[in-house]
């Protein structure tokens, strides 16, 4: 279904979610998915993906950042069936394997832009302002609560403690202070 949405196919759907190494002109390689799931370490991150008997499920989440992040890169979107463009160029093509994860070059994935590495570069850019870098998986049997920052639990506590003294205030005129503990 969110593939449907995002007008992607399942399989561009489950390669941007995971590891997504794509080759750049220099030789190094960038990772532009989401890497919210690890089918074979059997992880997942909270918040975002799980995986059920069915398959995986993303979260609301997940889809409006997989929505801004395909509005923001069109083209590559666009090019995440490529298994590795030489395919169809070359009988002989074997894709680059990495750990169980093709490789796809930055000119394979972008292939009408003038400088497809900035691209990439700008796609890693854009996850790292999302906070969509480094997010915590967990196991899939995890049932826990998301992991709550400092500042949402910092802010938590005081309005919990503000919520207490106006409610002190409140009921404080008419309660003996003697009475209050």
């Amino acid at each position: 279904m969110l593939a449907r949405r995002l007008g992607i196919s399942a399989l561009g759907l489950s390669r941007i979610t995971s590891s997504l190494l794509i080759a750049l002109e220099d030789g190094s390689k960038s990772n532009i998915g989401l890497s919210l799931k690890f089918e074979s370490k059997g992880l997942k991150v909270l918040g975002y993906s799980k995986r059920n008997d069915r398959g995986w499920e993303y979260s609301e989440t997940t889809a409006r950042a997989l929505e801004r992040y395909k509005a923001a890169f069109p083209e590559p979107f666009n090019n995440l069936d490529s298994r590795g463009g030489g395919e169809w160029r070359d009988p002989g093509y074997q894709p680059i394997a990495y750990l169980d994860v093709d490789i796809v070059s930055a000119a394979e994935l972008c292939p009408t832009a003038p400088n497809p590495d900035k691209v990439i570069k700008d796609m890693k850019k854009w996850l790292k302002d999302e906070n969509l870098i480094d997010l915590e998986p967990v196991s899939l049997f995890a049932e826990q609560l998301e992991k709550v920052s400092h500042t949402d639990s910092h802010q938590l506590a005081l309005n919990s403690i503000s919520g207490i003294r106006r409610l002190g205030r409140e009921v404080g005129g008419h309660i003996p202070s003697q009475q209050v503990a």
